[in-house]
């Protein structure tokens, strides 16, 4: 079994999904909320300013540095899910 920062894992994919868990596990151990809806952002503001924020993301000069290049719809659908805190997206 290979193990990936001390976490147990047989694959890459249980590598990802073990790290995920600890990083949540730790965030909920520290005491911060799971989504952007949870600290209190409106959601109608956060809405109307999805799409230039996912074109401010998709044009920032690191956005090219990723192993796969996120189009808007991808940036859409990462921030919804940081509003709504949900991993669906990501």
């Amino acid at each position: 079994m290979a193990r990936t920062l001390g976490l147990p894992a047989a694959t890459d994919a249980e590598a990802v999904e073990a790290l995920a868990t600890a990083i949540e596990r730790l965030r909920d151990e520290v005491g911060i909320e799971p989504s952007f809806a949870a600290v209190g952002v409106d959601e109608r503001a956060f809405l109307a300013a999805l799409p230039q924020q996912a074109l401010n993301a998709y044009e920032d000069q690191s956005a090219p540095a990723n192993p796969r290049m996120p189009m808007l719809g991808d940036m859409q659908d990462l921030m919804r899910a940081a509003y709504y805190g949900s991993t669906a997206a990501a």
